[in-house]
């Protein structure tokens, strides 16, 4: 009603009483010189009104008569909503105004506890932006929560900062890996599937310095640059992936580097000792090979490569083992059978240290990038080593030092530490003849250290 005075009836009202007592002008009839004053009045005087500041009609706000102010909230751009789980512990906040400001989830709203205002805010889900990848979030906190089930875990938690409330995927508090924590994790999926920059590195690391987490990852689902991964190093901030090889919505792989030992066999020779000495000088005569004996139509020499394998151990060669049968055993070279008491075997190998790379799986997993690491909660862990045609042999000059990767579940921790064994004697890929059951004496006539 004040704003319908000020800005209508006032100033006709004020044009009415000039025009009626206003004076005359000289060669203008009185009808005309009224009408014109009149709108010239009015227009002038809604113009002053208009203009005024605060208007001079209405009152100045009055507090109300319970003595507190109340103040409109600001205008928040509206942004889409997230897909956000139950808010959980309510956290400290700043309400702008006094202390002792609590963030209650229900309501969505800051009280100030202190006499002094009360803030309605907006829907403060209105004023952050859509997490990116919720559904690889709550994959990493059902891993998580499998790992550490002692602790708590909060999903979407609000943290208090120096600009106000802020929005984090993932809080962890309690025992984690052995140990009292606080854990601020990040969770990204990136819709283009590019690895994770540095500018990511720099963002978080400015987040985790206003938080009070103890430890900060950032939990990829595509990986993450070179950079990232030297920033991250440098300011001591965890880079993780989900391993989850049963998947396809997982693109994480763990590939890393590791040391394992290589031991080559060199060469590999069998005596075989015949019953009869005539198969024996027969065996001589026609260039008698280990690829050519066969017992029960299978290759000896597959059952040699076996037996191999175990004489050339990571800690000692036997470079020389006989072998007894319990009785004479049927075999054949090409068309000639003839009995056989037993045989020696006998090999030259070296060993060395070698640098590869191997690929971890697992159906649930996380893996560290920087500590090359894995903390397993299925139990079920498999590793792929790179085709050994590739391994590098480490020198004995090489300054580089290497770390073991390590696997973890439970209270269980692990190295993974591997040696590899080629040129092992092997026809095909039949079945090896069974004749340790026929086996009665294993002699090792010559062994070393290596």
């Amino acid at each position: 009603m004040a704003l319908f005075v000020e800005k209508v009836l006032f100033p006709v009202v004020v044009a009415l009483i000039v025009a009626i007592f206003g004076g005359k002008f000289p060669g203008v009839s009185d009808w005309t010189q009224r009408i014109l004053l009149t709108l010239a009045v009015f227009f002038a005087t809604w113009f002053v009104t208009y203009s005024w500041p605060k208007g001079f009609l209405r009152p100045s706000p009055q507090p109300p008569a319970d003595g507190v102010v109340r103040a409109a909230a600001p205008s928040v751009p509206r942004v889409s909503r997230a897909e956000s789980p139950a808010l959980v512990n309510p956290v400290t906040a700043n309400a702008g105004a006094g202390s002792g400001s609590t963030y209650t989830a229900d309501r969505q709203t800051i009280i100030n506890q202190a006499p002094g205002s009360v803030v309605n805010l907006p829907q403060i889900d209105d004023r952050v932006p859509e997490l990116a990848g919720t559904w690889y979030r709550d994959v990493v906190a059902t891993i998580y929560k499998t790992l550490d089930p002692d602790a708590t875990i909060s999903v979407g938690h609000w943290i208090d900062s120096p600009e106000g409330l802020r929005k984090v995927d993932i809080w962890i508090r309690g025992k984690i890996a052995n140990k009292n924590s606080n854990i601020l994790l990040k969770c990204i999926d990136t819709a283009s599937g590019a690895p994770i920059d540095i500018n990511t590195v720099d963002e978080f690391d400015s987040l985790l310095t206003d938080s009070a987490a103890d430890e900060g990852f950032i939990c990829s689902n595509t990986g993450f640059t070179q950079k990232a991964l030297l920033k991250a190093a440098r300011v001591n901030i965890g880079m993780l992936s989900v391993l989850k090889s049963d998947d396809d919505k997982f693109h994480a792989v763990a590939e890393t580097q590791t040391v394992s030992e290589l031991i080559k066999i060199e060469k590999c020779e069998a005596d075989i000792s015949p019953v009869n000495p005539e198969d024996l000088e027969y065996l001589k005569l026609h260039s008698f090979t280990l690829s050519d004996l066969y017992f029960a139509e299978k290759p000896v020499v597959n059952w040699i490569g076996d037996e191999v394998g175990k004489m050339a151990s990571p800690d000692r060669l036997e470079k020389s083992v006989r072998y007894t049968f319990k009785e004479p055993v049927l075999m054949r070279e090409k068309t000639h059978s003839f009995l056989v008491r037993g045989l020696t075997i006998r090999i030259e190998a070296t060993k060395g240290l070698y640098t590869h790379k191997i690929i971890i799986e697992s159906k649930a997993a996380i893996y560290d990038h920087l500590n090359h690491s894995v903390r397993t909660a299925s139990g079920e862990l498999k590793i792929t080593p790179e085709d050994v045609r590739h391994w590098k042999p480490l020198e004995k000059d090489d300054s580089t030092e290497f770390e073991y990767p390590r696997i973890s579940g439970g209270t269980n921790s692990a190295t993974i530490r591997s040696a590899a064994l080629v040129g092992r004697p092997k026809k095909d890929d039949t079945p090896s003849p069974d004749l340790n059951s026929l086996v009665e004496g294993r002699e090792v006539l010559e062994s070393c250290e290596w």
